[in-house]
């Protein structure tokens, strides 16, 4: 089974993620910091990363980097979810690591198009 890791500090939308991917089959793991998502990445390999931009903690961004130094979760497909479309935070969040860019807000479709390009190795839109 696909093993999905959501982190998502808004408790709302976290549990929204949550049920889309649950409903699509993927086993999710859903935490509400940027501290936490790195502790759970590393300590049980997920098959992709869903990251919300903006966390206490550590942002997006930050736990991106982190997880493209490490050697273990290097690979892990990223996908950054965020309320901006500033070509400058795009950018950052690419330049990072994230292998996708979803905005805020997004239609259930939506994700589950881009999750599953991610896990079958496509390339998804940003």
């Amino acid at each position: 089974m696909t093993r999905v890791l959501v982190a998502e500090d808004d408790e709302a939308l976290r549990g929204l993620v949550v049920l889309i991917l649950r409903r699509e089959g993927l086993e999710v793991l859903a935490v509400a910091d940027g501290a936490l998502a790195v502790d759970s990445a590393l300590a049980r390999r997920p098959d992709l990363i869903v990251l919300d931009g903006h966390m206490p903690k550590l942002t997006g961004q930050e736990v991106c980097e982190r997880l493209r130094a490490s050697a273990e979760v290097a690979d892990v497909p990223i996908l950054m979810l965020s309320g901006s479309l500033e070509p400058a935070d795009v950018h950052l969040s690419h330049h990072v690591g994230a292998d996708a860019y979803l905005q805020k807000p997004f239609t259930s479709d939506e994700l589950v198009r881009s999750v599953r390009r991610l896990v079958t190795g496509g390339a998804a839109s940003s």
